[in-house]
């Protein structure tokens, strides 16, 4: 995120001090960012640059501008359509194998229930007699 937040300000053409005092950030907060920005302070910024696309900022997709229109520069950033497709059926493989590890552990948990009420019948048999 904040490699994206450096691109908005090259966009901008703004450095990182004229940026902080403009969204009300404390100076010196972008050099401090390592990787997030917290939802406060996102607030911030997008309040004072209601411009910026906050999907584009959290997650790179889509344009850095909202309506895409980056008069100001050429450079729209628009994600790869087969990276995408890639990573969505990377993802959707991962979610199968989550789902037969849960399906695997459900089994598991359904095993050791039986396992405990067998358990809790002997126990209740010998405190009985």
């Amino acid at each position: 995120m904040k490699h994206r937040l450096l691109e908005f300000l090259e966009y901008k053409g703004l450095g990182k001090t004229q940026f902080e005092k403009a969204c009300g950030l404390s100076n010196g907060y972008i050099n401090s960012m390592k990787h997030y920005i917290g939802p406060k302070k996102l607030d911030q910024i997008l309040a004072a640059f209601p411009e910026l696309n906050r999907v584009w900022l959290e997650s790179g997709v889509g344009s850095m501008i909202k309506g895409g229109n980056m008069s100001n520069s050429g450079n729209m950033h628009f994600p790869d359509i087969d990276q995408l497709k890639k990573e969505n059926e990377q993802l959707k493989s991962q979610l199968k194998d989550k789902d037969i590890i849960i399906e695997g552990l459900k089994k598991q948990l359904e095993d050791k229930d039986k396992l405990i009420a067998k358990q809790l019948d002997i126990i209740s048999n010998i405190t009985a007699k």
